[in-house]
């Protein structure tokens, strides 16, 4: 990846992802907080060990890990962007646990730069559905373990969640501008790598499998719910200055500039008129699809 998307990917993680609606930034973040705890509970991490986070953001897992292996373990924090890495460096020295960490600049399907057999244990949060050589990636994983190391990873599923049904757009039912909304989607189909689009959970499945790692276990979580369904009441209507500026991630263009793209004024108009106030009012709904899968490295037979 160019220099210009590991900003991007950089931007989106530091920065509160909906800053301007409180209480879905809320839930966002105590829906981190789970995945990063089920990962960690799926790699058995104990004391002593060395753990290799890849595409380790901001360090959500990463440091927590450190609290498992304690003062004699190690933590590597991987990642394809500079400015993350060193956001997570400045972490672990404000923490006091700068000599236990090293960072590596790398991407997921090259880890060449990390010695055979030298980790663990192998964490992942939301890497493999970005990354286009996904089966030499998880290879690389199995390559850098040692002989009984775990892999543990959390992936979105987007085969299960996209596309929509035609008569919804980002959750809201369109039904009434559903021409509209259509060029807009047309945008997104012609953009979306397919490496993205098209990864499904059989194939995490079999990458796993081709890599060579045992002792297998998959655990799928898909949802669709309505945003109506809350803890608590409303406190900020959602922003829909935000929404235009958001995308699903950092490879496709922002809503707003999908609709540049694909609408004249006037149906931008219509489209703006029609949804946005669904939008401040929560009328629409949240799908997701996480695919949890751990899995051990084969002891080596001398």
């Amino acid at each position: 990846m160019n220099d210009t998307i590991q900003d991007l990917w950089a931007q989106r993680i530091l920065e509160p992802r909906y800053k301007n609606d409180p209480e879905l930034q809320k839930d966002v973040e105590a829906n981190f907080i789970q995945i990063r705890n089920t990962v960690l509970q799926n790699a058995h991490v104990v004391a002593g060990e060395t753990v290799l986070d890849v595409g380790c953001g901001n360090g959500l897992i990463a440091f927590e890990a450190l609290s498992h292996v304690g003062e004699e373990g190690k933590m590597l924090f991987c990642d394809i962007s500079q400015p993350l890495l060193e956001h997570c460096r400045t972490l672990a020295r404000k923490r006091g646990v700068l000599d236990q960490c090293q960072f590596v600049a790398a991407s997921a399907d090259d880890l060449s730069l990390i010695e055979t057999n030298s980790v663990d244990v192998v964490t992942t949060r939301s890497v493999l559905v970005y990354v286009k050589k996904k089966q030499q990636a998880i290879q690389e994983f199995y390559r850098v373990l040692k002989p009984k190391g775990r892999l543990s990873i959390c992936e979105h599923i987007p085969s299960l969640m996209y596309p929509e049904p035609p008569n919804m757009f980002f959750g809201y039912c369109v039904t009434p501008i559903m021409p509209i909304t259509q060029k807009i989607r047309a945008v997104y189909e012609q953009i979306e790598p397919p490496e993205v689009g098209n990864f499904g959970v059989h194939d995490l499945w079999r990458f796993v499998t081709d890599a060579g790692f045992s002792e297998m276990h998959l655990g799928l979580l898909a949802d669709v719910l309505p945003s109506t369904v809350r803890h608590g009441s409303v406190v900020q209507k959602p922003s829909w200055e935000a929404f235009l500026k958001w995308s699903r991630h950092p490879l496709v263009p922002t809503v707003g500039e999908a609709i540049s793209q694909a609408l004249t004024a006037d149906e931008a108009e219509q489209f703006t008129s029609y949804l946005r106030p669904l939008l401040e009012t929560r009328q629409n709904e949240r799908r997701s699809a996480l695919a949890y899968l751990s899995g051990m490295k084969l002891e080596q037979v001398v």
